[in-house]
């Protein structure tokens, strides 16, 4: 105890120490910042020259004024470099056929500034006056045809005849069985999935996904060890293929539709005797195939990130009386979409 006492008040003071004099600002922010801005399709990038230190495009510019260029944007977006500041508002502005609309980024602490909280807040102390410690948004999408107030967005909405390829993992799933007397419920852990999206509309698609969610007792791969001389475990599985209609709106999406899943339930009690011998008894034994509808909501953190949880009741049984029969599972999803 005295060893991780003094080891700890070692790293306080190093860490206070190594906070008054090196930053994280100063460490990871150099005094200029990229900026990847993306646009509809046709779209073009008028940039008046005195205000960017480099540009980075595939595309040629054309010459507009003495100081202003134009860039067209291709799909992956055109990356500028500015001199980071702590008042100055940079204006982009996007062109395309008659429409002209022109945004502007407002500095912010960056995220290494707050990375400053390691060293106790001690480093806030020799960032306070650091221009560096300011940065603008690193990605953004401008929509031209946007009336609202929201006047540019993180990421580029996915367009019609895009089409992902999805990898999930259910993370935390809650299952909820009927046997047609008893009702049994119960969560765990992992699973797997893979899916398509099909965007037939700019905010519309249509979504298959095959998947498998399980109960491990734990929330990291690993070994288990039981203990006790009575054990009773429970293996949990529900395989399901569901297909949706979903809609996009900003980074929300949500989706409805219909799913088929085979559910299997195996409860097992082992009993040690005076001996050491094991004998295991199968406590149930349940395996179902069910059809019902499919529910989800998704929320984008990052360009290929989704989190979000997925509904699906089952209504009616294909095995197992009476023919209604309500069960479901809930699963908090981890997903990875990537465009084809």
């Amino acid at each position: 105890m005295k060893k991780l006492l003094k080891s700890f008040l070692l790293y306080s003071l190093f860490a206070g120490i190594s906070g008054s004099f090196i930053s994280c600002v100063t460490l990871f922010c150099h005094k200029n910042a990229t900026i990847n801005i993306r646009s509809d399709k046709g779209a073009v990038m008028v940039i008046d020259t005195t205000r960017f230190i480099d540009i980075e495009s595939e595309t040629p510019f054309i010459p507009l004024a003495k100081t202003d260029t134009t860039y067209p944007i291709p799909h992956h977006g055109v990356n500028i470099t500015v001199a980071r500041s702590q008042t100055v508002l940079l204006p982009i502005t996007i062109r395309k056929d008659s429409v002209r609309k022109t945004v502007y980024l407002k500095p912010r602490h960056s995220k290494a500034y707050y990375c400053n909280f390691l060293s106790y807040g001690l480093g806030f102390l020799a960032d306070f006056k650091n221009p560096n410690r300011f940065a603008y948004p690193y990605k953004i999408y401008i929509n031209t045809n946007d009336t609202g107030d929201k006047l540019y967005h993180r990421f580029a909405p996915w367009q019609r005849c895009d089409i992902t390829l999805n990898m999930s993992v259910p993370y935390i799933n809650i299952f909820t069985f009927n046997d047609g007397k008893n009702s049994f419920s119960q969560g765990g852990f992992w699973g797997i999935s893979c899916g398509v999206n099909n965007y037939y509309a700019s905010r519309k698609s249509l979504s298959l996904q095959l998947g498998t969610a399980v109960n491990l007792p734990i929330p990291v791969p690993a070994a288990i060890d039981y203990f006790g001389d009575t054990v009773v475990r429970s293996n949990i599985s529900s395989t399901f293929l569901n297909l949706k209609n979903n809609y996009t709106t900003r980074r929300y999406e949500f989706g409805y539709g219909l799913s088929v899943s085979h559910n299997t339930w195996r409860e097992f009690r082992t009993i040690r005797d005076s001996s050491n011998h094991y004998k295991t008894d199968t406590l149930r034994n349940y395996n179902n195939t069910s059809i019902g509808a499919a529910f989800s909501a998704y929320y984008r953190l990052g360009r290929n990130f989704h989190i979000g949880f997925l509904y699906q009741p089952y209504l009616f049984s294909l095995q197992k009386a009476p023919l209604f029969n309500y069960e479901h599972t809930i699963s908090f999803d981890l997903v990875w979409r990537f465009q084809i």
